[in-house]
């Protein structure tokens, strides 16, 4: 699993260079980009280290779903990040969402919208996932790796039966080539200027940039199965809020979806 000299025909070094990150590791093959940078991470790595690859074998989403990625058709990474303001890291997620949005609308001309907390959309249509994990000591965190899954190159006859309707591409969404290294490149320096962002609520920006790429908002939802009323946006803290605009209910985890038949395939 030694890390590839070369990637997308150019060094990694250089990559790495042209991205301002710390460190950089590619590999054809991992069990996960987010075990190998926890690893890093509880090795002192610096925040900003990037694992990327061509293939996981045990990629996951949220609450250990699988993560399906043809060899070379998704872009595979994972950032090690310190956040220096306790209770900060529980909105990164947020963050990491709208810089993600904004990466991908710099290179193609998609209109991406949020589906709470982290699923990116395009046409209605998953694009991209991204999952936080990390160490907690005495109340603050001792680092948080984000990874983020992005469909950038497959067909969408190609999905499984089961995702067929669900999941889409950047390139099927486009209708036309993507480069991987341009994609890895905006997103990077978006996450890491999400990442020097310490607040613990967000900023009114935030919430009206949420808001205007809500896939929930006025949506009728499930909450872990159960009927949970409206979207009603979030709150300053990342709750989703659901219910009756006089009366919304705050949810603070669990699966959501719209309550629409094409959400309950097998």
């Amino acid at each position: 699993m030694d890390p590839q000299e070369v990637w997308l025909s150019e060094p990694v070094e250089v990559w790495r260079t042209r991205w301002g990150l710390p460190a950089l590791q590619i590999h054809q093959r991992v069990t996960s980009t987010n075990d190998l940078a926890k690893e890093l991470a509880l090795q002192g790595a610096a925040e900003g280290t990037t694992v990327m690859a061509e293939i996981q074998d045990r990629g996951r989403g949220r609450r250990g779903r699988e993560w399906l990625a043809p060899p070379g058709s998704s872009l595979l990474a994972s950032m090690v990040l310190r956040p220096r303001n306790p209770g900060a890291e529980t909105l990164l997620s947020l963050r990491l969402g709208l810089a993600a949005a904004r990466a991908i609308e710099a290179l193609v001309p998609l209109r991406v919208s949020i589906k709470w907390p982290n699923d990116l959309l395009v046409d209605d249509l998953k694009v991209a996932g991204i999952l936080c994990e990390g160490a907690v000591e005495d109340g603050r965190a001792v680092y948080l790796v984000a990874g983020i899954g992005i469909n950038v190159h497959q067909h969408d006859h190609a999905w499984p039966a089961t995702l067929r309707g669900l999941a889409s591409s950047l390139e099927s969404r486009a209708r036309r080539s993507i480069h991987r290294g341009a994609l890895a490149g905006r997103l990077v320096t978006q996450w890491m200027a999400a990442a020097r962002h310490d607040s613990v609520t967000l900023s009114p920006q935030e919430l009206a940039e949420f808001r205007e790429r809500d896939a929930l908002f006025g949506q009728a939802l499930l909450i872990n199965g159960h009927h949970a009323g409206v979207g009603q946006g979030i709150e300053p803290d990342g709750a989703l809020l659901a219910g009756p605009p006089t009366q919304p209910r705050r949810i603070i985890a669990g699966t959501v979806r719209t309550n629409d038949s094409k959400y309950h395939r097998p």
